[in-house]
Order: C-alpha cells, then sequence, then structure tokens
C-alpha cells in the first residue's frame, strides 16, 4: 500500500533531519520536502479511499425470484434432476455468501488498517505540536 510506503519515507525523513541546537525535541526541516511529502501522502490517501469506495459502491444484490417447481410435472426423470439442481444451488448459494463475507472481511481489515494509520499519524503530529509548543 503506497500510504504505508509513504508514512515509512516521512518518519525516516524527520528521524534524519539535524536537531535544533541543544534541543532533543526540536528538529529543522526543510519545508518545501517536507510539504512535498505530505501532499503525496495526501493523494495516496485520497487515491486508496476512492478505490475502497469503487469496492463498496456495488449495485444493490436483488434475490431471484421464486419459482415453485413441481418435480412431477417432468415425470420419473425429472425427479431426480430438480433435487439435483436445487443441492446444486444450495452449494453455490452457500459458497458465495461464504466469498462475500471474506471479501467483506478483508474491506474491513484494510479499512481498519487505515484508521489506525491515520490515528496514528495524527497522534504523532498533535506530540510534536505538544512538544514544539513545550519547548517554547
Amino acid at each position: 500500500m503506497e500510504t504505508m510506503a509513504l508514512l515509512e519515507v516521512i518518519k525516516d525523513y524527520l528521524a534524519d533531519c539535524p536537531r535544533s541546537g541543544w534541543s532533543k525535541t526540536k528538529i529543522i526541516v526543510e519545508a518545501p520536502r517536507l510539504t512535498e511529502l505530505l501532499e503525496k501522502l495526501r493523494l495516496a490517501i485520497q487515491t486508496d479511499s476512492a478505490a475502497v469506495k469503487k469496492v463498496i459502491v456495488a449495485p444493490p444484490l436483488h434475490p431471484a425470484p421464486k419459482n415453485n417447481v413441481d418435480p412431477q410435472s417432468f415425470g420419473a426423470e425429472g425427479e431426480p434432476l430438480v433435487r439435483q439442481a436445487r443441492d446444486a444451488a444450495k452449494l453455490l448459494r452457500r459458497d458465495s455468501e461464504e466469498y462475500a463475507d471474506n471479501v467483506l472481511n478483508n474491506l474491513q481489515i484494510v479499512i481498519n488498517k487505515m484508521a489506525r494509520t491515520l490515528q496514528n499519524g495524527r497522534e504523532r503530529l498533535q506530540k510534536y505540536r505538544e512538544d514544539e509548543v513545550n519547548a517554547s
């Protein structure tokens, strides 16, 4: 995921910045470089959220109409065929529901990771602001 890679680049950039004087908490950053990295991060987050929206916004599913088929209408050989078709339909329905559940679970994991990443970034920025205020 590009967002995570950019966060690592920003973290590494900040870690490599020289310290300001004798301060342990203040660093000297190149504003254009940091602005460029943050802009790339903003675009990556927009791209990621747009991709998630495309996946989440799916056409509504409508249940198939129930056709009550009378096996006798097909004669003696029709009864096993109808039973076999119903069994196949049940299996297909179960498999498709399991697949949909797996897709939704994976999306939830991705969204939770993105939310944690965003929260961690906001907390780190808040800590930098507090350190800056306390150091002044």
